[in-house]
């Protein structure tokens, strides 16, 4: 499994508002990634209903806007990453800001091995492979929250038409990885 449907909190409407507000200027480049600096009452309304749910808090929320990607080509193929803790990133909550009906993430599998790099002050694992990797599975991320698995090769597209898909990815706190997380959202669901 590389996604699973996470549960909308109510405090999800005030993130998309302030982050399509917040990347609504940049309309030049194909591609921006910003760290968003949300005020600490909505900070604080997230990490209560995480909390609530046997969840960590929030790391951080970084928000892509991206157009014209209409394939996932080998270099836009990438690992999360983390510089600051020297570590891959497990597991990211994907929330579908604006843009995101008929585009799809994407995972790929193969040989290869991972080199790390920065593009617009984010850190990513770039896989350097050995074979042509193959897609394995996709997902639309556009009806809510998504709980994605990115410490596998992955990738996504915008929409065919060249406007811009916006998402915002928020990390945890002690970068649980993607089976744990799974594992507690359906505790809170009461699924077991």
């Amino acid at each position: 499994m590389l996604y699973y449907p996470f549960p909308s909190l109510p405090s999800f409407d005030v993130l998309c508002t302030v982050a399509e507000q917040y990347m609504q200027e940049l309309d030049s480049e194909n591609l921006y990634i910003r760290n968003v600096p949300f005020d600490a009452n909505i900070i604080q309304a997230v990490n209560h209903s995480l909390v609530d749910m046997g969840l960590p808090t929030a790391l951080n929320f970084l928000c892509f806007k991206r157009k014209n990607y209409f394939d996932c080509t080998n270099e836009k193929i990438h690992v999360d990453f983390s510089e600051t803790t020297n570590e891959i990133i497990h597991s990211s909550i994907l929330i579908p800001v604006t843009g995101c009906a008929n585009t799809k993430m994407y995972w790929y599998n193969g040989d290869y091995k991972l080199v790390t790099r920065k593009l617009q002050n984010t850190d990513y694992a770039a896989p350097e492979w050995i074979q042509p990797p193959s897609e394995f599975d996709s997902v639309e991320i556009s009806a809510g929250p998504m709980l994605a698995k990115v410490d596998v090769p992955h990738g996504a597209t915008s929409t065919v038409d060249g406007s811009y898909r916006i998402t915002l990815t928020m990390r945890l706190v002690g970068n649980p990885s993607f089976e744990e997380v799974v594992h507690k959202v359906k505790l809170y669901q009461g699924i077991f």
